[in-house]
């Protein structure tokens, strides 16, 4: 089960491999080499995401002798790496490589040494320091936590000691500017990079979002947004999109766009998979508008591979991603080819109302349909109550019915009722335990899953946008 931008996404964003233009890049391709040696453990195998190797692929990596393991590849552009080490309980290495550089790495228990005195080392030396100071931040705000909940208990804890964000902001500008000043040779590259990730940092720390990837229907107030478009001054440089913290300032941002499109630069609701295509257009540099559409585009393939449209605009706006994902998509046919596909007419579905009655989903033809197919038990069906509940009520005015259909078993109708209960779901629900029917009827594998049938009962979106995306409002308003 998938949502936009991973949702399935950890904290991060959408991650996407970018062509990076920089002082130390030419266009050829050249060699990275990272020598891992291990003091106190044995490590099997490393994962190594890179941050722009698209969207969280991983290559694994096994060891050459009992504590070493050795990196090799080859890049285009400047690569931002994270080094998992799934054998024992290090944390990931976060390093930062250009063409041509080779580190090594001295992993001794939770502690991280890049070994060396050349420039590749010093920034990377420089890097784990800056990691560092946020971590004491990560740390204060977990022990003020468990401080606050401890001093309601009456029990005698001593408070942390304070550490701020501005703390930790002015403790990395001096790290930097010291770094600045003693090193010649440096990469002007890897400096804008971390620079504008501490600024991004204090910023997405002083907007208090959710932790959450979606943003969708987030209320920002106008110095959130003013504090978003001056985040946006930054994509003049292509180094920005190192910054986890800036990828999660812009997905939040352009969760605000998807709605509210302040320069009318989206068009018709139907025209949704150009509508993702068009949100880049509110960015001037164009290695970040193919970032957003190529992380846009691929956000869609679990609904869209199928649709004639989808592949069209990946094959005409894909750009330097489009062999990748036009292989995303075929998986994900070759998947659905296993799968019932689904009747084109009012689904035959019978079920039962929380108050006992029997009726038939043909009983609702007559409006626009939005069906949600959902269960008390699924994690991300839950996850989307809070955007299906805000789209019903902005288009309350509109002629659309919003039905859920729950897949929960017989042995779980008490369970589903009060759920209903506790969630306010108190109209137009649905139980139909028969999960084979409902699944073979709509054509799908896994919920939550989402459809759209018109008045004369034809299953026009079969596999209909999430609330979450932000996406279904200006289609159904369209429609």
């Amino acid at each position: 089960m998938k949502r936009k931008f991973s949702l399935i996404l950890t904290i991060f964003i959408v991650p996407v491999l970018l062509l990076m233009s920089c002082e130390k890049q030419a266009t050829s391709a050249g060699k990275v080499v990272v020598h891992i040696t291990f003091e106190d453990e044995e490590a099997g195998r490393v994962i190594v995401r890179g941050i722009y190797n698209l969207w969280l692929r991983f290559e694994k990596f096994a060891k050459e002798s009992s504590n070493e393991i050795t990196i090799r590849k080859t890049i285009e552009n400047p690569e931002y790496y994270y080094i998992n080490f799934p054998d024992n309980s290090m944390h990931d290495v976060q390093c930062f490589l250009e063409k041509g550089d080779s580190v090594s790495i001295r992993l001794k228990g939770r502690s991280v040494i890049f070994e060396g005195d050349d420039i590749p080392a010093r920034q990377n030396q420089l890097l784990q320091q800056i990691l560092q100071e946020k971590a004491r931040h990560h740390i204060y705000k977990r022990e003020m936590s468990l401080y606050q909940i401890m001093k309601q208990r009456n029990d005698n804890i001593e408070e942390p000691e304070l550490v701020t964000i501005d703390m930790i902001s002015h403790n990395v500008a001096r790290l930097i500017e010291d770094f600045r000043t003693n090193n010649k040779g440096y990469s002007e590259s890897f400096l804008r990079f971390v620079e504008m990730d501490i600024r991004h940092y204090k910023i997405l720390s002083g907007l208090d979002l959710p932790q959450y990837n979606v943003k969708t229907y987030y209320p920002f107030s106008d110095s959130d947004l003013l504090l978003l478009e001056d985040v946006l001054q930054d994509t003049r440089y292509d180094e920005v999109v190192y910054s986890s913290n800036f990828r999660q300032l812009l997905n939040a941002y352009l969760d605000y766009l998807r709605i509210e499109d302040p320069k009318d630069f989206l068009g018709d609701g139907k025209e949704y998979i150009l509508n993702e295509v068009r949100l880049a257009d509110y960015i001037d540099n164009p290695t970040i508008k193919e970032y957003i559409v190529a992380g846009n585009l691929l956000s869609m393939v679990y609904e869209e591979c199928d649709n004639p449209e989808y592949i069209s605009a990946i094959k005409e706006y894909g750009g330097r991603w489009k062999e990748f994902l036009m292989k995303e998509t075929n998986e994900r046919i070759n998947f659905m080819e296993k799968r019932e596909v689904g009747t084109r007419e009012f689904p035959a579905l019978q079920g039962v109302t929380s108050g006992g009655d029997s009726v038939t989903l043909e009983q609702y033809r007559g409006r626009w349909t939005y069906i949600d197919i959902w269960a008390t038990w699924c994690g991300h069906c839950n996850f989307e109550l809070p955007y299906l509940e805000e789209l019903e009520h902005r288009l309350s005015d509109y002629p659309i019915q919003f039905i859920g259909i729950s897949v929960d078993s017989e042995k779980d109708i008490q369970k589903w009722k009060d759920f209903l209960i506790e969630k306010g779901l108190d109209k137009d629900q649905l139980l139909c335990t028969d999960k084979t029917a409902v699944y073979s009827q709509f054509g799908i594998k896994g919920i939550p899953h989402f459809a759209i049938i018109d008045p004369e009962g034809r299953l026009v979106y079969k596999s209909a946008p999430r609330p979450s995306t932000g996406i279904p409002e200006r289609l159904l308003k369209a429609l």
